[in-house]
């Protein structure tokens, strides 16, 4: 699969943040926010075999290199929703695929 294009990583950004009722463009510049690691794992869910590094380098994590290791770290915490991954990689997969005809 090919890297997210920067309209799929800006539509995981806005949906995490509106979940969490955060600013997108405050979860953009690498602020601390539970938006960011959720839609970091939705796009890794999302784009299965993409770089780690590269998609916590496009949603500002301060070191790139760690951003898998916060994402696991967020998953343990009690305000991590697995619903909430999920509700990101539908819109995601809505975005990829469109609507499909019943």
């Amino acid at each position: 699969m090919t890297f997210p294009d920067a309209e799929a990583i800006a539509c995981a950004i806005v949906e995490a943040a509106r979940i969490y009722q955060e600013i997108p463009i405050a979860v953009a510049r690498g602020n601390a926010s539970r938006a960011r690691h959720v839609a970091f794992a939705a796009l890794i869910d999302a784009y299965p075999g993409v770089s780690r590094v590269g998609l916590a380098r496009c949603l500002g994590y301060r070191n790139p290199k760690n951003g898998l290791a916060q994402v696991y770290l967020a998953r343990r915490a009690q305000w991590w929703n697995e619903d909430h991954v999920d509700e990101v990689v539908g819109a995601l997969v809505a975005d990829l695929y469109g609507e499909q005809a019943a």
